[in-house]
């Protein structure tokens, strides 16, 4: 299929690319030292349907990555000597595309249609060295989270999260089940003097509507809100297939943050 926008990192001297495969192929992540001009496998794994993102934690220097999609096949941990190490595994809780790292703690949502509530979960790093570690929902929204950023400001530590709103049913999802995602789609924030648990809207937007929910053998597609951060400018999202905004950047200064209560309407 190729790649997710969350598949490529820089873990210097290499470039990391993380394959979305489909079918029989083996999940893999490939590696340049030349900037991309050309790539080796680095990582290969039976074990995954695919890789979703591989990511460079800026407080460890750690390389993670992200797999799916069944239960046994979720997974999300760090990549050592060519081979990929779960951290946790085996549940749709683990099953995470993007993840954002503080100072104290990897923070992930589900990448789960078939749920009427998808999880937010924050691992403390002082999990990271126990056999069994147990991560804490400090959020649940309608719809699957892709894209996560950390922001400092003040030294204090924010999450700013999107969710996406799919179309279709997943095709691990239990017989009978239906896609459960709400066509509303959101930018949500919360910080560490709250333990991440008071969460705000920053923007909100909704799918619009397309042939494919009307006309047979015509696709449908889904809706994202691609979002990435700038210490230095704030944080800019990127609405695709939204009602208002498509294709639009849209960005928002520190201020917009501001502290640990910021002038925004809470999100419930």
């Amino acid at each position: 299929m190729g790649t997710l926008p969350t598949a490529l990192c820089r873990n210097d001297p290499w470039l990391y690319l993380a394959e979305y495969t489909l079918g029989d192929e083996p999940a893999r992540i490939l590696r340049s030292d030349d900037r991309g001009t050309s790539w080796s496998t680095h990582v290969t794994s039976g074990r995954h349907r695919h890789f979703h993102g591989v990511f460079t934690d800026p407080f460890s220097g750690r390389l993670w990555a992200t797999a799916g999609d069944e239960d046994t096949e979720c997974a999300l941990g760090h990549i050592e000597a060519g081979r990929f190490k779960p951290v946790g595994s085996g549940s749709q809780r683990w099953r995470a595309v993007g993840l954002a790292f503080t100072p104290e703690a990897i923070v992930w949502g589900m990448d789960c249609s078939f749920r009427d509530s998808v999880g937010v979960f924050l691992l403390p790093r002082s999990e990271l060295g126990k056999s069994s570690p147990e991560p804490r929902q400090i959020l649940a929204v309608d719809n699957s989270v892709f894209f996560l950023e950390h922001h400092s400001v003040d030294g204090n530590s924010w999450i700013v999260l999107s969710t996406a709103s799919e179309t279709g049913v997943d095709r691990v999802a239990p017989s009978g089940a239906h896609n459960a995602s709400s066509r509303e789609l959101s930018v949500l924030a919360a910080n560490a003097e709250t333990g991440f648990e008071t969460w705000y809207e920053l923007a909100s937007f909704s799918r619009r509507r397309t042939a494919g929910e009307y006309l047979p053998g015509v696709p449908a597609a889904g809706a994202y809100i691609y979002l990435t951060s700038c210490q230095s400018l704030g944080f800019a999202v990127n609405p695709f297939n939204t009602a208002q905004h498509h294709g639009s950047v849209l960005t928002y200064g520190t201020e917009e943050l501001g502290g640990p209560e910021p002038e925004l309407p809470p999100h419930t």
